[in-house]
């Protein structure tokens, strides 16, 4: 969600974010695997991109500092936030890694500790709202 809003440095720049927060807890858990494949459609990027994906691989030669340099504006610093809240509760749970490297990101965006909780909160909130969805479809 939002991630369209991204330009193609930035895409790159998520995507290899995301696999290193995914890979981070030393479990790729499938759900999360199947969030990724769905960023990248949304994303609609290009066959290099979508072979990094395919690798999910954390690369430790590419320093999160630097990919976090790529998103100079406050818009796509709160987007690549929320894909990080999307992505760590797709196993419905914020393991410490992942909150640590959420942390650092907020650091790093100078987002603060109130607007990262209303960023959790709504993508929880969506989480809530897609399951309901699910029990009426049943």
């Amino acid at each position: 969600m939002f991630l369209d809003a991204l330009n193609l440095e930035q895409k790159e720049a998520f995507l290899k974010l995301a696999i290193k927060f995914i890979a981070i807890d030393n479990e790729i858990k499938q759900a999360e695997k199947d969030l990724l494949e769905i960023m990248v459609l949304e994303m609609t990027v290009d066959e290099k991109s979508l072979d990094l994906r395919k690798n999910l691989k954390n690369n430790p030669e590419e320093d999160i500092e630097t990919l976090l340099n790529v998103f100079k504006d406050k818009d796509s610093q709160q987007i690549i936030l929320m894909q990080l809240y999307i992505i760590a509760y797709a196993d419905n749970k914020l393991a410490f890694e992942e909150n640590n490297f959420i942390h650092l990101v907020m650091d790093h965006f100078g987002i603060s500790e109130e607007k990262a909780n209303k960023l959790k909160n709504w993508v929880n909130k969506q989480g809530d709202l897609i399951s309901e969805i699910m029990e009426i479809w049943d």
